[in-house]
């Protein structure tokens, strides 16, 4: 039972990290696209 919660507090964090380095890149490809914009 313990083993269980271990591997969904993985899951969870695991998913957390991918979503904040989504957002992050995200952040990072929208940045690039307005001086893209801004440059033409």
């Amino acid at each position: 039972m313990p083993n269980m919660l271990h591997h969904w507090y993985i899951m969870k964090s695991l998913t957390i990290k991918i979503i904040v380095s989504c957002i992050c890149s995200g952040m990072f490809l929208e940045k690039d696209f307005f001086n893209y914009g801004r440059n033409i």
